[in-house]
């Protein structure tokens, strides 16, 4: 309750809690009552570039200048979103992974769907999921632990969270799907790479509970396939495709050069 003193630069710290949605910065004012301090606009901080808020701090997570504006706020998203696989011949058993970060945590029980995963051709049923990590999924309520819900006729998979999953944390899973024989669209041999999108709906905040109706969801966005990884193909012992087989050396097939884009899911 001390006066001030002239020409003294005085800071004030105090906290607040972001909204959910996503907004610009607001224009803030400034006033003072009991002295003639008529509400002024403040100056805005838009040259400081905030750390880096994420878990190993990945590129993804860096903030630029003009972020450190106040109440400048992003929108829920998933900052990563990378999608690959690890079998890219017809009717073979193929390892799809999917690596996620969000920029607001994933609460316990909310979904992750991972959908437009055309081809796959696994009946629709629970089936396993292996995270990289300790990541807790379930099929849904009350069902084993690291399983999904596959949906063969949506070609979709949803997940749900059964341990929260802070904001800027990495997370991985994978699952197994088999490919098709052939493009039911065309009838000819394969696919192009469909289109795979992820989303995240039923997620509560500290301010919103999704048992109450006030759920928060990451809207549908497409992920980014690996189109760095080069598989090895051919036969066992063949030196211009390498030493490991994808098929059985025995299997009739026509092995072709392998490309990047070949790790795109369904490719």
């Amino acid at each position: 309750q001390s006066r001030t003193t002239v020409d003294t630069e005085y800071v004030l710290e105090f906290e607040v809690r972001n909204p959910v949605a996503a907004q610009n910065s607001p224009a803030i004012v400034v006033s003072a009552s009991g002295i003639p301090f008529g509400a002024t606009l403040v100056n805005k901080d838009l040259t400081t570039v905030l750390t880096n808020p994420c878990t190993d701090s990945p590129l993804v997570c860096e903030f630029d200048e003009g972020d450190a504006a106040p109440l400048l706020v992003y929108g829920p998203t998933f900052l990563q979103k990378d999608v690959s696989q690890s079998m890219p011949y017809p009717l073979k058993q193929n390892t799809i992974t999917v690596t996620l970060l969000s920029n607001i945590p994933l609460s316990e029980g909310s979904l992750v769907t991972i959908s437009n995963l055309k081809g796959g051709q696994t009946p629709t049923d629970a089936i396993t999921i292996t995270p990289e990590n300790n990541e807790n999924f379930q099929s849904g309520v009350g069902a084993a632990t690291n399983t999904g819900s596959w949906d063969y006729d949506a070609k979709k998979l949803t997940v749900r969270v059964g341990t929260e999953i802070s904001a800027g944390t990495k997370f991985a899973f994978s699952f197994v799907l088999e490919n098709p024989a052939q493009n039911d669209e065309t009838e000819t041999c394969g696919y192009e790479y469909p289109n795979v999108c992820v989303r995240a709906s039923r997620i509560s905040t500290p301010c919103l509970d999704c048992t109450q109706g006030q759920c928060v969801t990451l809207a549908r966005q497409a992920m980014d396939p690996d189109f760095a990884q080069i598989f090895v193909y051919g036969s066992l012992g063949t030196w211009l495709y390498g030493q490991d087989a994808h098929y059985d050396p025995s299997a009739l097939v026509t092995y072709g050069v392998p490309e990047q884009g070949d790790a795109y899911p369904f490719n």
